[in-house]
């Protein structure tokens, strides 16, 4: 879909005060970057929030896939100020100083009331340039205030009580008795959406296989990992554990671990932490949520010596389960998104590479839909499909990764499926932009593509779609007892080793290569002397668009 006639949309509402194009509730990450594009494009905006800037929010580490997206929405909607998210110096430079560096993803595996052993572990490096750990409080303020200078008309402390929709728009009434008409009404709120409650949109229960809550803060005096670890080289990762967004595994969860002080530039001495664990194993008691993290620390000594001295320095906070999900996402002149529409769980990051893919492809058809006077379910039927295939395949990797956490072997071999998922989907979406970029063809943008949700992975790719069907059945296989941990992991290496779209160079099919460097000089030539010479169909489609 091309939005070449949009670009120069009109304001086609009544000028009359209260009268708006178009309505976003929550001023979050993804409120306020579809405002800030909107509005770039003459399209009248109406950001409503029942909180306050400055405000705490998780979703705090960055992946490829996020800064691409933010790259590719800042050159195709002409909003400079999403690329400044898109790199560390960037935002240093010009936006926050409080933000932490991201060179990888590290897992470390522990077993209850034992000494981590340092052969269970597994990294990624991050290919090209650093990624971010967003202090979301300064990157969400940076954000909703670019929607202003853009147009924007906000309202803070503004709670929506009561929606109406007819064939023409959208009435909204809120809490201090302001009535606001709009021609659309986009709901990125999270669980609590006006929307999901009104017209009763939440599925009961919900589909997803995933069972996790969390326990959550931000603390100071969280040593680095590898300052714990003796001797200190023993475990001989590529980079730091505190350069990582660093996560510890275990039977039946995990803990995060993203500091914001890891650099020698560092302003911030705060560091996030979150412990996520299977709900149906430890489920949610009476227990105060700072008590259950210092019982869980009790049976993790590796993990405890990290936090000896470590102090919160805002309440901790506790969920009930965290798995939501909607019967569906789109309506006549309305939308849910980002969490408004569902969630899974932190683990890998996923949130803000899911939010910021389904903005851009939102923000095309409402510009489309303002310039049309087009704002039919038909016409977001897109979004529809986008929005829940990616909820469904963040499930199956998330639900799968609790499962391998039961042993090491099997985590060892599932981790590479999520590495190639995203690696793949990454890849594509990088040649997508710089394509964009060479020739500006609309065409070769992801929503002019089958909506595929969460991976991107080209839908000609249909080797790499059986083998992530055929993994995820094989993990799903152990959870119900009819495949051993170890058999299982077995299988998933084998399957990978047969696969003749994947590099050699990658080993990703041996399991004593714990940690995958793309960046590695000798990995990059093999890679590309490979994909030089390879002619198979499979080849093409996924190094190609």
């Amino acid at each position: 879909m091309q939005v070449q006639g949009q670009l120069n949309a009109k304001k086609v509402c009544s000028s009359e005060e209260n009268q708006f194009d178009v309505g976003i509730v929550g001023s979050g990450i993804s409120g306020s970057i579809l405002a800030a594009i909107l509005a770039k494009h003459n399209v009248r905006v109406l950001l409503i929030d029942a909180d306050s800037h400055p405000k705490f929010a998780i979703g705090e580490s960055t992946v490829p896939h996020t800064s691409k997206m933010l790259e590719l929405m800042g050159d195709r909607y002409g909003v400079p100020e999403l690329k400044n998210l898109a790199t560390f110096q960037d935002i240093r430079q010009k936006v926050t100083s409080s933000c932490g560096i991201k060179l990888g993803f590290g897992f470390v595996y522990h077993r209850q009331e034992e000494d981590q052993n340092p052969q269970q572990v597994t990294q990624t490096l991050i290919p090209g340039q650093p990624e971010n750990h967003w202090y979301r409080q300064d990157i969400d303020s940076y954000m909703f205030h670019t929607a202003i200078r853009y147009g924007t008309e906000c309202r803070q402390k503004t709670k929506i009580i009561d929606i109406n929709i007819d064939e023409q728009g959208v009435d909204l009434k809120t809490e201090q008795g302001e009535k606001f008409r709009v021609k659309y009404l986009v709901d990125g709120s999270g669980y609590r959406s006006p929307l999901a409650q009104k017209f009763d949109l939440r599925e009961t229960p919900t589909r997803m296989k995933t069972h996790s809550r969390t326990v959550f803060t931000h603390m100071v005096g969280v040593k680095p990992y590898e300052d714990c670890v003796h001797p200190k080289n023993v475990l001989d990762q590529p980079v730091s554990w505190s350069q990582c967004t660093l996560h510890h595994i275990f039977d039946g969860g995990w803990m995060w671990v993203i500091p914001f002080n890891n650099h020698k530039d560092a302003t911030n001495p705060l560091c996030s932490v979150g412990l996520c664990l299977d709900s149906r194993r430890f489920p949610k008691n009476d227990t105060p949520p700072e008590a259950e993290w210092k019982q869980f620390l009790t049976r993790f000594p590796s993990i405890a010596k990290q936090f000896e001295e470590a102090k919160p320095v805002r309440s901790w906070t506790s969920t009930s389960r965290l798995q939501y999900s909607v019967k569906k996402c789109v309506g006549d002149r309305y939308c849910l998104t980002s969490h408004a529409a569902g969630f899974i769980d932190a683990l890998f990051s996923r949130g803000l590479a899911n939010t910021t893919a389904i903005i851009d492809v939102l923000a095309n058809r409402i510009l489309q839909a303002v310039a049309d006077n087009d704002f039919s379910t038909e016409h977001f039927e897109y979004i529809e499909q986008l929005q829940q295939n990616t909820i469904n395949y963040n499930d199956q990797l998330v639900n799968c990764s609790y499962i391998s956490f039961r042993d090491f072997d099997l985590w060892n071999a599932w981790f590479r499926m999520w590495y190639l998922a995203v690696g793949l989907g990454g890849l594509r979406l990088g040649m997508m932009h710089k394509k964009f970029i060479q020739t500006g063809d609309y065409s070769v943008l992801p929503d002019a593509h089958e909506p595929l949700g969460l991976f991107n992975i080209d839908p000609k790719n249909e080797e790499f779609r059986k083998l992530w069907d055929a993994a995820v059945a094989i993990v799903e296989s152990v959870d119900i007892g009819e495949t051993a941990p170890k058999d299982a992991a077995q299988k998933i290496m084998i399957m990978l080793d047969s696969a003749d779209f994947l590099p050699p160079a990658l080993r990703l099919s041996d399991p004593s290569k714990r940690y995958i460097d793309f960046k590695n000089d000798d990995i990059n030539l093999h890679f590309l002397s490979w994909k030089t010479f390879s002619t198979s169909p499979e080849m093409e489609a996924i190094y190609s668009i």
